[in-house]
């Protein structure tokens, strides 16, 4: 069985009902839930019990939720019109085009046909990349520098 947690508001209502009609359509395999908004904790509580992250938004400046899927060890299914790139050939995701529902359907049926082990690889590899992320960027040095602050030592 596939579970589906849908999280966020509902910005366009008529859209929603017809995700929701669409989801209502499905086999039963394929379960969908619509949680609407949640608070932080039961969000990450949501995707820390998924598998993979599924986003295909228009664009991101940064992708917070995409970073804390990655650094749960969640491998994303994104749109390219994000920063976060490369994502197959890292073993953390994919970063497809809009454009191409084919490939979008090829990740997912990709994702659900996952081996335990091959799993792990990519959960491993979404894992490495957010915490090269952090590692990367020098966020203390980059805040004091915004602020021209110094700390002393």
């Amino acid at each position: 069985a596939i579970q589906v947690d849908v999280i966020g508001p509902a910005e366009d209502e008529a859209y929603a009902a017809r995700c929701q009609a669409i989801a209502a359509g499905l086999p039963g395999c394929i379960q969908v839930t619509f949680h609407g908004a949640l608070p932080v904790e039961a969000t990450q509580a949501i995707v820390r019990e998924a598998d993979f992250f599924y986003s295909l938004t228009q664009g991101e400046n940064f992708g917070h939720a995409i970073f804390e899927a990655l650094a749960l060890g969640k491998p994303v299914i994104i749109s390219d019109q994000t920063p976060w790139r490369d994502l197959s050939r890292q073993s953390a995701g994919w970063d497809l085009p809009l454009a191409e529902p084919l490939a979008i359907q090829r990740a997912i049926q990709q994702a659900v046909a996952m081996p335990d082990a091959v799993y792990q690889q990519w959960s491993d590899g979404a894992h490495r990349l957010a915490s090269d992320f952090v590692e990367q960027s020098n966020w203390k040095e980059q805040y004091l520098q915004l602020f021209n602050l110094s700390i002393p030592t």
